[in-house]
């Protein structure tokens, strides 16, 4: 019979440790998430979906509209992206109301394929492989994708776009009229020149996402 004091065989105490562990690290990563999304309260996240609809309907002229849930599933995804890439929901929000205006389409296409414009986060092919390549060496479990499915996959098109501006605060140690620059123009345009209005197109897209968000919500 064991001793009552003798410590009980160590085989399964080391696993036993380390799901604990993952546990903990999924548990304080799932709480700094919700804290998070409580930055963002309902209030927002409604003039957020709010805004897309509107955003939404005028590029097609009224003709056609986005129920409010597709768009509050949008701002939920974009939500978490910022979240994962420490960026700011705000002004990562007004670049891709600039973007596409939320309407998930290919432009450019008159354009060489290299330089279509794919999704509601505005992504060429070539930089959306890039950024994959780029969060697989990071251990993101992105998965293997044709271009069309930037446009099938919404929230993998704005993913990889957080994922490029992530990279390109980086790259510019924070600078983020160079970042926009280059995603607009990319990095070769940034040493160009190109890219230069880029910035100030967000800022002002910021500045009328902002005006919308503090003014009286409209009955539907």
């Amino acid at each position: 019979m064991r001793h009552p004091f003798t410590p009980l065989p160590s085989t399964n105490n080391q696993k036993f440790y380390i799901i604990l562990s993952l546990i903990g690290i999924l548990w304080f990563l799932f709480g700094a998430f919700q804290i998070h999304c409580q930055a963002l309260s309902i209030h927002k996240k409604e003039r957020a979906a709010a805004w897309i609809k509107k955003l939404y309907s005028e590029h097609y002229k009224g003709t056609r509209k986005m129920s409010f849930g597709h768009a509050l599933g949008l701002v939920d995804a974009l939500a978490m992206d910022c979240f994962i890439f420490n960026l700011d929901f705000d002004r990562t929000f007004a670049q891709f109301s600039w973007e596409s205006n939320w309407v998930n389409m290919i432009r450019f296409k008159k354009l060489k394929h290299q330089g279509w414009s794919f999704g509601m986060a505005g992504l060429t092919v070539d930089t959306a492989q890039d950024e994959a390549v780029r969060l697989r060496a990071k251990k993101f479990p992105i998965p293997d994708f044709l271009a069309h499915e930037l446009i099938a996959n919404e929230e993998l098109n704005l993913f990889l776009g957080c994922g490029q501006m992530r990279y390109l605060l980086d790259k510019y140690h924070g600078d983020t009229d160079k970042a926009e620059r280059g995603y607009n123009a990319g990095c070769r345009g940034v040493k160009r020149g190109l890219g230069s209005k880029y910035p100030t197109c967000v800022f002002k897209s910021m500045l009328d996402w902002q005006m919308f968000e503090q003014s009286r919500p409209k009955a539907e």
